[in-house]
């Protein structure tokens, strides 16, 4: 079997575009103008810029360069001897890339960006990347000082039926977060109350601001947009409320400019809202997400709500499933306990597990709901959709062979 080290070898470059069938035209396209524009002539630079485009096509946002280096991944299986292309040391590839003027390490305006952890980005998704980063780490932690803790306390008792000792009503939790604090994200899947919780943080939010509080609603899709106008209307939680926000697609909100990937609403013409609603945010892609969240006034709450383990969007970067990171889910520092209890009936209790040293309370803004109220119990559909959540397939397979509901069948077709 024939070894052929890329690195060494730039004339067997071209062939091993041509013979791999791993990339598109579009990628070797975008792989040779890199080669053009590069200070070098190492075939290190088209490798990598092929391999990110051909990534950022798969959805990734990013190229992780440890995964291929020193590694023989590509073979040309249609000869009696096949030959294996060998991707640089991870090193020597990175030395490369840094010399070649088109990879830079953030600042400038390189067309392709190298982190420190040896990942590769096409500039505007490193930027898309920044920007979310940026506006998590300048909000989460902030906690909002115009709320009017008696009325909020007044407002919960009245929306929140008082919970069994010991259990955690994960729907307080979350709309407590959410009214106290300007970035809040809300994971839930089928059946945990997501609509209810938007209903009563709605309510709660209005009655906080009597009324006065411009809030937007807002969804991907049209038909998430009108499922989730559909699904408060009919509550019955906000009755008495005579003008509530009408939901739109994110779109529609930002306000789409003809023949261009801009919106009106930008970092320099902010939307006019005082808290800012998403539902079904699992399916916001990170362009989309970067772009709403240079929309969002610096006065203005952003509001997040989506299932985490729900698949990801269609284009690149699946940005709800990735900052809603487990060990981030349902941890709370001391404080935000203390003053949930506040808020709250004294015999709420809060899982905490303790942050480490000179960690801020950035989890404070995740909450996860855990209660299943369309399928309860331990049993059924419940413990089957954990079983596919947990990656047990066994579980799950032993499940649908032995389980004797009409809710779940095994099916041979």
């Amino acid at each position: 079997m024939s070894n052929i080290n890329l690195l060494h070898n730039p004339l067997a470059l071209q062939a091993f575009f041509a013979d791999s069938g791993l990339f598109s035209n579009l990628d070797i396209h975008f792989a040779n103008f890199m080669a053009r524009l590069s200070a070098t002539d190492s075939p290190a630079v088209p490798l990598a810029a092929a391999l990110v485009s051909s990534k950022t096509n798969e959805g990734n946002i990013c190229l992780d360069l440890g995964e291929y280096a020193g590694s023989n991944l590509f073979a040309k299986s249609n000869e009696e001897t096949p030959i294996q292309y060998a991707c640089p040391a991870l090193a020597a590839w990175t030395d490369h890339l840094l010399q070649s003027g088109v990879v830079g390490e953030g600042h400038g305006n390189t067309p392709l960006v190298l982190d420190r952890k040896g990942r590769l980005y096409l500039r505007r998704y490193w930027e898309y990347e920044e920007t979310i980063l940026n506006f998590i780490l300048k909000r989460a932690d902030t906690v909002l000082q115009d709320i009017d803790y008696p009325r909020l306390e007044r407002d919960i008792q009245k929306l929140f039926k008082p919970q069994e000792s010991g259990k955690t009503d994960w729907q307080k939790i979350s709309t407590i977060s959410a009214v106290t604090r300007s970035f809040s994200v809300i994971s839930g899947g089928p059946g945990t109350g997501k609509t209810t919780t938007v209903a009563r943080l709605l309510a709660l939010l209005l009655d906080q601001y009597k009324n006065k509080l411009r809030v937007v609603l807002a969804a991907p899709t049209g038909k998430a947009a009108s499922r989730l106008q559909e699904a408060i209307s009919t509550t019955g939680l906000l009755q008495e409320k005579t003008d509530l926000p009408k939901a739109a697609t994110l779109h529609r909100m930002l306000g789409p400019i003809p023949n261009s990937p801009y919106f009106r609403h930008d970092a320099d013409n902010k939307i006019a809202a005082d808290a800012i609603i998403v539902d079904e945010a699992s399916m916001v892609d990170l362009p989309l997400m970067a772009k709403l969240m240079q929309a969002v006034p610096d006065s203005a709450r952003l509001i997040l709500l989506g299932d985490r383990n729900q698949l990801a969007s269609v284009q690149p970067g699946s940005v709800f499933g990735d900052i809603c990171h487990p060990e981030a889910m349902r941890c709370f520092s001391d404080s935000f306990i203390h003053k949930t209890l506040e808020s709250s009936d004294r015999k709420q209790t809060v899982t905490n597990r303790p942050l480490k040293a000179g960690v801020s309370g950035l989890q404070n803004s995740f909450v996860e709901l855990v209660d299943n109220y369309r399928f309860p119990g331990k049993r059924g559909i419940a413990a089957l959709s954990n079983a596919v959540k947990d990656g047990d397939g066994g579980g799950a397979l032993d499940l649908l062979l032995t389980e004797k509901t009409e809710l779940i069948s095994w099916s041979d077709i």
